[in-house]
């Protein structure tokens, strides 16, 4: 009865969670810096991120009529994790961790993704796109991450970021050449959630590092953040004939 109150009324619910979780970002963000050390606002301030996995992970699992992929709830876990772990970002222990954690993530996708595309029979448009994507990518993310080095923790939290960067660059084109391969409305969406998770990550960084745009770059990572998860939630109860099924085992 619940599930089918859920997906009858599933594009009003879910556009009603969206705004109510931007909107305890910005409460979270008014209490922790406009009234000056409310301590609970900064620490749902800086856990929002795993309020929004752990929100879309108990939708999935409550209301997905097929067994749900547990990469992806891994994923969820993984990425809700090392949001809570930025709590205490300052300390070396925590932010390395948190940086583990998010790479672990990213694996989780890699793993989910990589099965069904086939890396070496790719065309040659594939493999110049891939060699192209690598360099642009890689020499904006260098130059993103040598602005911000010595504001690192250490080197091995630096090591970690440099990791997690590539990580979601990799993801990125696996999540190309898996839209390009089977191009359904399902691999649109499932695009759209690591592409909007790309800039997460990228506003997410200039955010915590105060480079441009102020506080507003982190309420732009906070609302890509929840509309990237909601994808995500979406592709997980959207109907998938079987060689659309991403991969589901860890090993």
């Amino acid at each position: 009865m619940k599930t089918n109150f859920f997906h009858k009324n599933y594009k009003v619910l879910t556009t009603a969670l969206v705004v109510f979780l931007f909107l305890i970002g910005l409460a979270a963000f008014y209490n922790s810096t406009i009234k000056f050390g409310d301590e609970s606002g900064f620490l749902i301030y800086r856990s929002i991120r795993g309020i929004v996995c752990f929100v879309y992970l108990a939708i999935i699992i409550l209301f997905q009529k097929k067994e749900p992929n547990p990469l992806l709830n891994s994923f969820l876990v993984l990425y809700g994790l090392s949001s809570l772990l930025t709590i205490g970002y300052e300390n070396n222990t925590l932010a390395t961790l948190s940086m583990g954690l998010n790479i672990l993530a990213f694996m989780m996708l890699i793993r989910a993704i990589l099965p069904k595309v086939n890396l070496f029979k790719l065309e040659s448009f594939h493999i110049l796109s891939f060699m192209i994507m690598i360099v642009f990518m890689g020499f904006l993310s260098y130059q993103f991450i040598i602005m911000f080095k010595d504001m690192t923790q250490s080197n091995l939290h630096f090591i970690f970021i440099v990791l997690n960067t590539f990580g979601l660059v990799f993801t990125t084109y696996l999540g190309v050449l898996f839209n390009h391969k089977y191009s359904s409305r399902n691999t649109i969406v499932f695009l759209g959630f690591i592409v909007l998770l790309l800039f997460t990550e990228a506003f997410r960084g200039i955010a915590y590092y105060d480079m441009a745009y102020g506080d507003f770059s982190a309420h732009i990572a906070r609302f890509i953040l929840i509309i990237s998860i909601s994808l995500l939630m979406h592709y997980a109860f959207m109907k998938k004939k079987d060689e659309e099924l991403l991969n589901n085992k860890f090993f």
